[in-house]
């Protein structure tokens, strides 16, 4: 989500003034609508976050929370041109841990080659991963069919 918002142009409009009409001045002097910070419980665990002990569980949920916007949410990618654009993450297969790592920090894929989006985003995005969470992707990777 992030991303996609990052690459749409800013528009350049005004929003309408919020009006509460008088029902909702009435539930207000009531106590009826809440701010949304005081009904969430900040000490509830965060569901979607997966253990650490577990390398290929930690591995699939970094993968599926960071690699789905481009490879879809298989991870299977599609035929050419079609939507998402990035290839099936089976390839990870070729790579070695240090190759892998070497590619998330640096955007530079096997070959020495440079890809036509990765390379930016494993600049910009996954080179901020720590080696054991680059690790756990690429096993979780190995994974894959």
């Amino acid at each position: 989500m992030i991303a996609y918002l990052r690459i749409i142009p800013p528009v350049d409009h005004d929003l309408p003034a919020r009006v509460i009409g008088p029902m909702g001045r009435m539930g207000l002097v009531m106590g009826k609508f809440h701010l949304e910070s005081a009904v969430i419980d900040q000490a509830a665990p965060h569901a979607a976050t997966a253990s650490t002990g577990d390398r290929l569980a930690y591995g699939r949920y970094l993968a599926l929370t960071s690699c789905t916007e481009c490879h879809g949410l298989d991870l299977k990618g599609a035929p050419a041109g079609g939507e998402p654009s990035g290839p099936n993450l089976a390839v990870a297969i070729a790579y070695s841990d240090s190759a892998f790592r070497a590619f998330f920090r640096t955007g530079t894929a096997l070959g020495n080659r440079r890809l036509e989006l990765m390379s930016e985003v494993a600049e910009s995005r996954f080179s901020h991963f720590t080696d054991d969470e680059v690790g756990a992707v690429l096993a979780y990777l190995k994974t894959l069919k």
